[in-house]
């Protein structure tokens, strides 16, 4: 497969790794070393695959033209989100519609998990490299005790941008519900300076209070 170094027809994707696989078994798993956005690690070969599969017959139509870079999480996040809101769309009524739409769904899954897995190489244990600002789409998870009474330990919120007449950056934080669905109501605006400090990236594990960046979603592209 393209993710080990292979070639593929769809070049794009045959550069998601710089360099040569080194396939080997870690327990009952097949592992291989790749190197994804910038980042070298060992990665289930299933995985892998889940994630190339999705990238393969869904990057084409769902993203135009950034289907031939090279892919990123950010590329990755992006596809995953436009296939969840496709499948919000679609009410299918045939037994072949209810296939695709479970298909795109496990895509988006896989696309997600291979991006959050890259994530977890990135965060640190002593908690000083915290994620970048939050942008509009992006989604938090509420952990633990924090100083916004509206905010619900272990609800997911999604960020909306609401500037001030003097440009202070403010963040109205909305929930998502467990189908994935952006909820009308409005769990609060607070400053973005009063959230910043309580950022934190995937996989956090700490006591304290946090703003968990559940996923982030890449504004370099487009919608």
């Amino acid at each position: 497969m393209s993710i080990s170094g292979v070639p593929l027809a769809l070049g794009s994707v045959a550069a998601l790794v710089a360099a040569s696989a080194v396939s080997g078994r870690v327990g009952s798993a097949a592992m291989r070393e790749i190197v994804f956005d910038g980042i070298t690690l060992q990665v289930e070969e299933e995985m892998a695959e889940r994630a190339e599969y999705a990238w393969m017959a869904y990057a084409a139509r769902h993203l135009g033209p950034r289907a031939k870079d090279i892919p990123t999480r950010a590329h990755f996040r992006t596809l995953a989100n436009r296939l969840q809101a496709e499948t919000h769309r679609r009410a299918p009524s045939t037994a072949a519609q209810r296939g695709e739409r479970d298909r795109m769904e496990q895509a988006a899954a896989s696309l997600q998990e291979f991006a959050d897995y890259v994530d977890s190489f990135r965060t640190t244990k002593v908690g000083t490299d915290r994620p970048r600002d939050l942008k509009r789409g992006d989604r938090v998870r509420a952990r633990g005790r924090l100083p916004f009474d509206r905010l619900e330990d272990d609800r997911v919120y999604e960020v909306h941008l609401t500037p001030t007449a003097k440009g202070m950056p403010m963040i109205t934080l909305r929930k998502v519900e467990e189908s994935g669905r952006v909820s009308r109501h409005e769990a609060g605006t607070y400053p973005l300076k009063e959230l910043r400090g309580y950022l934190q990236h995937t996989g956090y594990t700490g006591l304290g209070g946090a703003l968990v960046l559940e996923h982030a979603d890449p504004m370099d592209l487009p919608g």
